[in-house]
C-alpha cells in the first residue's frame, strides 16, 4: 500500500474536527439559559452567517416581532453577531409616515469578527450563542 494513501485516510478521519465548531464546546462548558429577552444583549453566530440566511432571519423576524427595530441593516453582508439596545423607560414611539410605531428597543447587526473576538464576546454578561437564544424564543 502507498504510504501517500495511508496518510491521506488517516487525515480524512479527523475531518470532524474541522467540521465541529468551537463554539458548541464553550456551550457544554458553560451552559446558559435565557429566562427573558431583557437577558439577551448580543447574539453570537458560529460561523458568521449573511444577513439574508434563514438563522440572522429567524433572529431578526422575533427581534421585530417583540418591538425591537433595526439600527441598521445591510443585505448580503457576514454578521457574527447582533446587539440589542433596550429603551430603559419601556416603549418609546416613533412615526414614520405618520403612522406611530412603539418599539422596545432596536438590535445592531454586528460585522463578521475573529474566532478570538467571538469568544470574547461570549464571555461577557448578556451574549448568548444562536443556539441558546433559539431554545428560548422556542418555549
Amino acid at each position: 500500500m502507498d504510504i501517500r494513501k495511508i496518510i491521506k485516510e488517516e487525515l480524512d478521519d479527523f475531518d470532524w474536527i474541522r467540521q465541529h465548531s468551537f463554539h458548541l464546546d464553550l456551550m457544554g462548558q458553560n451552559p446558559k439559559e435565557i429566562n427573558s429577552l431583557y437577558e439577551v444583549k448580543k447574539i453570537l453566530f458560529n460561523p458568521a452567517v449573511m444577513t439574508s440566511n434563514q438563522k440572522f432571519k429567524n433572529v431578526a423576524y422575533y427581534l421585530e416581532d417583540m418591538d425591537y427595530m433595526p439600527r441598521n441593516l445591510i443585505f448580503n453582508e457576514q454578521l457574527s453577531y447582533i446587539e440589542i439596545t433596550k429603551h430603559p423607560l419601556g416603549k418609546f414611539g416613533r412615526r414614520i409616515g405618520g403612522d406611530l410605531l412603539l418599539e422596545n428597543g432596536e438590535y445592531f447587526v454586528g460585522t463578521s469578527v475573529g474566532d478570538d473576538e467571538l469568544i470574547k464576546m461570549s464571555e461577557e454578561e448578556g451574549s448568548f450563542w444562536y443556539e441558546e437564544f433559539m431554545k428560548f424564543k422556542l418555549k
